[in-house]
């Protein structure tokens, strides 16, 4: 093949490639890093804190986890509204009105961002122009007449978004999780369990399963392409928080029956459950990497490292405030924020801290590291870029 044809020929398949990945099938931006929301994200981390790059204010407390995409970072707060925010400048590109509290933190895919309100309604949002493309009623035909508010860790489902289509639970206890097509936001299918339930924990997919958490002590794996359930665990506690798959198909979440279980994916059978700190809640989604998982709990202040074989405990980090927050990992370093109102670097190998920022309230939400910097919210009401 003649030289100047075989270059032109590689640069069409180069230029097809990359059109693939930027499309539907291309990995969304997500709480936690990915479909199997092990809290691992592949981007330059902050290895030294020089101070803040900017920090923009709304008018409520944040409880959201912000996501980044094409320079933008995207977060929801208690005054209602979804914000698309300048990566560089930090000033607001439009923010978006619910008719309630957001406590989903989003996913952007396509040119979309989905996320849930407390209004009962999921939202998919044009990220360009901060329009409403479509909504959809979690709470049609429900029996209850309000939403439930816990007292305590305040968090809802967060969309997963796969293939074309949003993943996401809600608080309806007849029909508590929805597959909806991110195009138009027509219902795929829906879960109803036989016993009522709600889910507040954001699904986790590995291979052909979704894994999700129920707020009456229950634990699902469903079949992705139809909804049906394929085994139940019933535990001690509720499971709010997003479980996190490993590589091998291990299942990792926490619960308020005070232990950290491992799952086998397929089967169900359980692996082990430890509890780490007395009667302490086991909260947040676990991290998954450099051979541990990182987990944080509630009375006991404190972010612990697992060893994922056996369950026992190779480190903790002592805060001072409940670790409602979910760690993530980038490289070998640890991000995680505590009720005292800080964010914490780790070494993830041996929990040594590296450095700490303060704000003026407590954090509850999950830091994003992304590309040098570290983004996390804050009940203050701010959202900080710190670099």
């Amino acid at each position: 093949m003649n030289k100047k044809i075989w270059i032109a020929f590689v640069s069409i398949v180069l230029i097809s490639l990359s059109a693939c990945q930027s499309g539907s099938n291309a990995e969304a931006s997500m709480y936690l890093g990915g479909a199997q929301r092990t809290g691992v994200y592949e981007t330059m981390g902050l290895e030294e804190l020089s101070g803040v790059k900017w920090k923009f204010k709304t008018e409520g407390e944040i409880w959201t986890s912000p996501v980044a995409a094409e320079g933008i970072v995207y977060f929801g707060s208690d005054d209602g509204h979804l914000y698309a925010v300048e990566i560089e400048s930090g000033h607001e590109v439009w923010r978006f009105p619910t008719g309630d509290e957001i406590h989903s933190s989003p996913a952007v895919a396509d040119g979309r961002v989905y996320f849930a309100s407390y209004d009962g309604y999921v939202y998919a949002v044009d990220i360009k122009t901060g329009q409403e493309v479509w909504k959809f009623d979690t709470m049609v035909d429900s029996p209850l007449t309000y939403i439930p508010r816990p007292r305590y860790d305040d968090y809802t489902s967060s969309p997963l978004v796969k293939d074309g289509i949003v993943y996401i639970g809600g608080l309806d206890p007849n029909k508590c999780l929805f597959a909806l097509d991110a195009k138009s936001g027509a219902e795929i299918w829906q879960f109803a369990p036989k016993l009522p339930d709600q889910i507040r924990s954001s699904p986790a997919i590995f291979g052909d399963t979704l894994y999700v958490g129920g707020e009456f002590s229950k634990f699902y794996a469903l079949d992705v392409e139809t909804g049906e359930q394929k085994w139940r665990l019933s535990l001690g506690g509720n499971v709010g928080y997003a479980p996190a798959v490993s590589a091998e198909g291990v299942v990792y979440f926490s619960s308020k029956d005070t232990q950290l279980h491992a799952v086998d994916g397929e089967t169900g059978t359980e692996l082990w459950a430890e509890r780490l700190y007395g009667m302490a809640w086991t909260t947040g989604s676990p991290a998954v990497a450099n051979g541990f998982v990182y987990v944080g709990i509630s009375d006991g202040y404190q972010l612990f490292a697992i060893d994922p074989v056996t369950g026992e405990i190779e480190w903790s980090f002592a805060t001072g405030g409940y670790v409602w927050s979910s760690p993530i990992v980038q490289g070998e370093i640890v991000y995680v924020g505590s009720g005292d109102g800080s964010v914490y670097a780790l070494n993830a190998l041996s929990g040594q801290e590296i450095w700490h920022f303060e704000t003026e309230n407590a954090i509850y939400s999950t830091p994003l590291v992304h590309e040098g910097n570290v983004f996390v919210t804050s009940l203050d009401g701010f959202l900080y870029a710190l670099q």
